[in-house]
């Protein structure tokens, strides 16, 4: 059957019409399960006094990780009073062990800071009472590793009924070695690399093949680190989607959290004007 050119143009016009309505409709919806999952928990600790600080970009200026963003660099706005900061990051070395649950090619690390605590260790308090008391995660399945610099901070797991057996203590030699956050974070290569005394925080799989003793063992399923520090500073950064996850939610789909950083990637060094780092294009090959 033939149609005329005015029938024809309708029928493209809706066609572009639907799409474009489809479009828009799926960006809203993104839009906002994106502001449902940073309004939750940054009301939380905005409750507590933290300030939130827009995060950094994903395209950094050194070679380190392919030019990606790796974790929370400090600057100058995260470090005076309480300060909160939900950054995107992506890890080259992740794409060895990427396709294995829990790890992501795009993720989030939500990162907090306290340079005025009222009492050692408070951060600590406040993440702890964050997991436990707020998003109800079982206390009896949280387990830390560490050195013994961990040890004038036990008094707060006590608070929150944390027994020492469920502290798994590394020599500092290990630590310093393995530069992983699991007692010390000094990854190799690092442009900002300063050495930090760390306890990573972990969270036990209930459905898990492995034993109690195998998670503990191989550090399995880490939330996030907090810094152990002399000074009047504390630090933490946890794994957003880590967390979601073990409140119950699903983790995100790897080829569209790959897909996602890709697109993000391209429309950053649109707007800088930088070119396209080396780890957009490892990612791009990664499918």
């Amino acid at each position: 059957m033939r149609i005329t050119r005015s029938q024809f143009l309708k029928i493209l016009f809706g066609l572009f019409f639907s799409i474009n309505f489809a479009w828009k409709t799926s960006y809203a919806v993104v839009k906002e399960i994106v502001t449902g999952k940073t309004s939750k928990i940054m009301s939380y600790f905005k409750n507590l006094g933290y300030e939130k600080i827009e995060p950094l970009g994903l395209i950094t200026n050194h070679k380190f990780n392919g030019g990606l963003r790796y974790d929370v660099s400090q600057d100058a706005k995260m470090l005076q009073g309480k300060r909160m900061r939900l950054q995107p990051c992506s890890r080259i070395e992740d794409l060895k062990k990427i396709r294995s649950e829990n790890y992501l090619p795009y993720f989030h690390i939500l990162s907090l800071t306290n340079s005025n605590p009222k009492y050692k260790g408070e951060l600590l308090c406040d993440i702890l009472d964050f997991l436990i008391n707020d998003i109800s995660l079982d206390k009896n399945n949280l387990y830390f590793i560490s050195t013994q610099e961990f040890k004038p901070y036990y008094h707060i797991l006590e608070q929150f009924k944390i027994n020492t057996d469920q502290i798994k203590i590394r020599s500092l030699k290990e630590a310093m070695s393995k530069g992983d956050g699991s007692g010390y974070f000094a990854p190799r290569g690092h442009p900002h690399n300063l050495g930090q005394y760390t306890a990573s925080i972990h969270y036990l799989e209930a459905n898990s093949s492995k034993s109690r003793k195998e998670q503990m063992a191989k550090g399995h399923l880490e939330l996030g680190e907090y810094v152990i520090s002399d000074k009047n500073f504390e630090e933490v950064g946890c794994g957003y989607e880590r967390i979601q996850f073990v409140s119950g939610k699903t983790m995100p789909d790897y080829n569209q959290s790959r897909l996602e950083v890709l697109s993000l990637l391209r429309s950053e060094a649109e707007k800088t004007g930088v070119p396209l780092p080396k780890g957009y294009y490892m990612l791009e090959e990664e499918k």
